[in-house]
């Protein structure tokens, strides 16, 4: 994602960790504190975003902070469908990959950090690789056109992505 912003032009990115003390903010304590870090003037968020403890500050409680100026910006379609990370998730895990594209208006990628400790050779000309994938990968078992990027290169290639889940449904590949 930080790829993809740096591509269009964006400056800055925060990011704050999710944990327990971040999700107990109340939406209030939250914009005080980016306000006395951040001169924000004017913030751009979907329609249906919410803000703060159990989603409490909606657009209403937003504009009564008067902090800054806000603009909602509704939903897309594509074929009368709302484009929404939940849809798009449940085609990636289908393996819908045309929809996928045409809902983000780019191809899926995943971009992982190679590490020559996490390879093992099978045989000839077939190595496993363990990237820690199962933790963000959504796609089904299934054979795959990638690229490998390397010193500056872009290489075609073929991987087979074999992903099981188990019992209590933790992926593994």
């Amino acid at each position: 994602r930080l790829k993809l912003l740096e591509a269009y032009g964006i400056d800055l990115v925060i990011a704050l960790p999710f944990d327990e003390g971040f999700a107990n903010q109340t939406y209030k304590d939250f914009f005080q504190a980016l306000s006395e870090h951040l001169p924000i003037k004017h913030l751009i968020v979907g329609d249906d975003a919410r803000f703060g403890k159990n989603r409490a500050g909606g657009p209403q409680e937003i504009k009564s902070l008067n902090l800054f100026k806000t603009t909602y910006l509704p939903k897309e379609a594509y074929h009368k469908e709302l484009i929404s990370s939940g849809s798009i998730r449940s085609y990636l895990e289908k393996g819908v990959l045309k929809k996928v594209k045409k809902m983000l208006g780019r191809p899926y990628s995943l971009r992982l950090p190679f590490d020559a400790m996490n390879v093992i050779r099978e045989d000839d000309i077939q190595y496993k690789w363990t990237s820690g994938a199962e933790k963000i990968c959504l796609l089904p078992s299934a054979v795959y056109a990638v690229d490998i990027h390397t010193n500056g290169k872009k290489l075609p290639a073929i991987a087979f992505y074999r992903g099981s889940h188990s019992i209590n449904n933790e992926t593994t590949l």
